[in-house]
């Protein structure tokens, strides 16, 4: 339609909107305004206009639909999170887990700053929480470098900001999360640190990270993972003697 063309989008779900209420089984206005309201922020309504594409569309295109409706999926999710996350703040300010779980519900939509913040919050709560707890903290105060982690994901395919700016970004972010891994070892101390290192090694969160500079001087790469163990063939004829 042509507002979408011109990238239009409330124009344009109206627009869809009034060839729907003409002609309710006209799928191509159902697909123009599931993609208006994506684009408008409102993945719920998306999802239901991308269903009903499905539904009427029994055409060969139908399947990037579905790729369509996997994206609205995934936004509505996190929008939800955030949204329990919320309200798990509001409910209780000094809960590090709350923040680390909205801080990373956000970075999932691209809000770089606001995930950052709830970061922030979550790692001055949860050394609040080490001071009471002890070396048990740890995973709250990880958790919040996998949200710095996953920051430099979004800056590094920011293809709207200069290509030297998204490197030094990059970098920045980086370099914040390794801090915050070093305080979690502090706190795990010796009791945990085979633990956390293990995360370390493991978490695919932390693979945008892997290959930069100062990853690899702190912790190098990630080991080979292990192969499956063999098939056992006790017993198959062609051993027998």
């Amino acid at each position: 339609m042509v507002y979408e063309a011109q990238q239009d989008y409330t124009k344009s779900e109206a627009e869809a909107t009034a060839a729907i209420s003409i002609d309710a089984g006209y799928f191509k206005a159902f697909s123009t305004r599931a993609i208006s309201r994506l684009q408008l922020g409102d993945p719920a309504g998306a999802l239901t206009d991308f269903m009903k594409v499905i539904e009427l569309d029994q055409e060969p295109g139908a399947s990037n639909m579905l790729v369509r409706r996997g994206w609205a999926m995934l936004l509505e999710a996190n929008k939800l999170a955030e949204a329990d996350f919320d309200a798990a703040v509001a409910a209780n300010p000094e809960n590090a887990d709350a923040w680390n779980g909205r801080g990373y519900a956000r970075v999932m939509m691209g809000s770089i700053q606001g995930a950052l913040q709830d970061a922030e919050e979550g790692v001055k709560r949860s050394m609040v929480q080490a001071r009471k707890q002890g070396a048990a903290a740890w995973p709250n105060i990880y958790n919040a470098a996998t949200i710095y982690t996953q920051a430099v994901k979004v800056v590094q395919t920011d293809e709207k900001m200069p290509e030297d700016v998204r490197a030094k970004n990059a970098q920045q972010l980086t370099v914040r999360s390794l801090e915050i891994i070093m305080q979690t070892l502090q706190v795990g101390g010796a009791s945990q640190q085979p633990a956390i290192l293990q995360t370390v090694r493991g978490d695919t969160s932390l693979d945008p990270n892997r290959n930069s500079p100062e990853y690899k001087q702190v912790f190098g790469p990630r080991p080979p993972q292990p192969k499956p163990p063999a098939p056992d063939k006790k017993g198959d004829p062609s051993d027998a003697k």
